[in-house]
């Protein structure tokens, strides 16, 4: 007779927002270009994932000479340096970046605080590659430091110190860079830090996580790749607090025998691990015991990174009456169909999409035509909550959809209050975008209208 085990499933676990959005630039890149794709480094740190995405034509290189000349490449997640871009760009090499946008936000500070002449404080690992991602943004190797622990502090020797910051590496644990935060200033009362903590939303939740999970139980599972930051952080706080933990990357080769004797064990997640393998580690355990099963309460996650590009739809009739939309959560602002790019979108299926959810047309039923139109904006100061931390500006691509007359539209009440058709002089006038007034200028080139 089989023994009886429970389980308590972590909440939070597994992927985050920056994971998801790197694999799906890569499945997409894959899509569009067809194989090989090649990224430098692993795109994230887990072999499952890796193993996946090689047997759909990605080749993972860390030289750059490894590469084809004219190839398209993608950097990970984990950033990557000023000089690897340059690299990219010697070769002719088409670069396309994964990058999490909380790891860009932190090379921001780091160019932006290097120009004002500060000395560059990383909190970090050495090796670790958005480590050497974020340091490599400064030029000047001697105004850039890695500081891995308090002595590290201790051993350091600087000069002109009036002008110093201090960035963290996003997967370290909150504890961990706490400590040498607080040594720094002690030692260099000037230096400054960023307004709030770099440590990115994934890391810290399911460190949160892991803090109730090790209350109740007397194994932490932590499903995740030896190479994985985060990861190796969660199994290191269950220790920490004196409760057996254990790393498992390969589900195949997991030894049943440390679940011996135990009757409660908690499972979680690394952010760069696909739920897939916690199904499968508990099939594996399901073979061997009774398993009774709970999900903890926790933070739901709901973080989806907008990416900063677009798709604006002109729709017109044959007579030019244009089809314009009333912002909701902006009275007075008037346009045409937009929407952001979803992850795993082009332009055109954003396109068509958008159409279907703020019209209710059809879009099999007319010709969605790419005008072949593109505009770089600076994203509305009210809108930038959206995207990723410091993105400001947005690409925005424009097609146009041709209808034979006017026709009643279903619009979605919670994008807009309500719609009008106009004609091209009133269109004008009434949108709120000049990208909006671009491509209805577009229009009367294509239609020869003189307005």
């Amino acid at each position: 007779m089989k023994k009886e085990i429970h389980i308590t499933l972590a909440e939070p676990r597994g992927f985050c927002a920056g994971v998801d959005r790197a694999i799906a630039i890569v499945e997409k890149a894959l899509e569009k270009y067809g194989s090989p794709i090649y990224v430098r480094h692993e795109v994230v740190h887990n072999e499952f994932v890796i193993e996946n995405l090689k047997k759909k034509g990605a080749i993972f290189v860390e030289d750059m000479e490894e590469i084809p000349k004219g190839s398209h490449v993608i950097y990970s997640a984990h950033g990557v340096s000023k000089l690897v871009k340059k690299k990219a760009s010697d070769f002719n090499l088409i670069p396309i970046d994964a990058t999490c946008p909380l790891v860009t936000k932190v090379h921001k500070q780091v160019i932006q605080q290097n120009k004002k002449g500060h000395i560059i404080i990383m909190i970090g690992h050495e090796g670790h590659p958005e480590v050497d991602g974020t340091m490599g943004q400064v030029d000047n190797k001697d105004k850039a430091y890695l500081v891995q622990n308090l002595g590290d502090i201790d051993r350091l020797r600087l000069k002109n110190t009036e002008k110093m910051s201090y960035v963290t590496q996003t997967t370290l644990s909150i504890d961990e860079t706490k400590e040498i935060i607080n040594k720094l200033k002690e030692k260099y009362p000037d230096i400054s830090g960023p307004n709030k903590s770099d440590i990115c939303y994934a890391t810290q939740n399911r460190q949160d996580a892991i803090k109730s999970l090790i209350k109740d139980n007397e194994l932490i599972i932590v499903v995740g790749s030896s190479n994985s930051s985060n990861s190796t952080r969660l199994a290191e706080l269950a220790k920490q607090e004196g409760v057996e933990s254990v790393l498992v990357g390969n589900i195949e080769s997991f030894d049943l025998s440390i679940l011996l004797n135990k009757k409660k064990i908690g499972i979680t997640a690394g952010a760069s691990a696909p739920e897939i393998l916690v199904k499968n580690l508990i099939k594996k355990i399901k073979s061997n015991y009774n398993v009774l099963i709970d999900e903890m309460s926790g933070i739901e996650e709901n973080v989806i990174f907008k990416l900063p590009v677009s798709s604006l739809i002109m729709i017109y009739t044959k007579k030019n009456d244009i089809l314009l939309l009333h912002r909701a959560d902006k009275k007075g602002y008037w346009q045409s169909v937009t929407g952001s790019l979803e992850p795993e979108e082009s332009p055109y299926e954003t396109a068509r999409r958008e159409v279907f959810e703020e019209t209710g047309i059809n879009p099999d039923q007319y010709d969605i035509q790419d005008w072949n139109l593109n505009h770089e904006y600076e994203i509305f100061t009210h809108w930038r909550y959206r995207y990723p931390p410091n993105v400001c500006k947005n690409t925005e691509h424009i097609f146009g959809m041709e209808l034979p007359k006017k026709i009643a539209i279903t619009i979605a009440p919670r994008e807009h209050l309500e719609y009008e058709w106009v004609n091209i002089k009133e269109a004008k006038s009434k949108v709120f975008s000049w990208t909006n007034r671009r491509a209805l200028e577009k229009l009367c080139e294509i239609k020869s209208i003189v307005s």
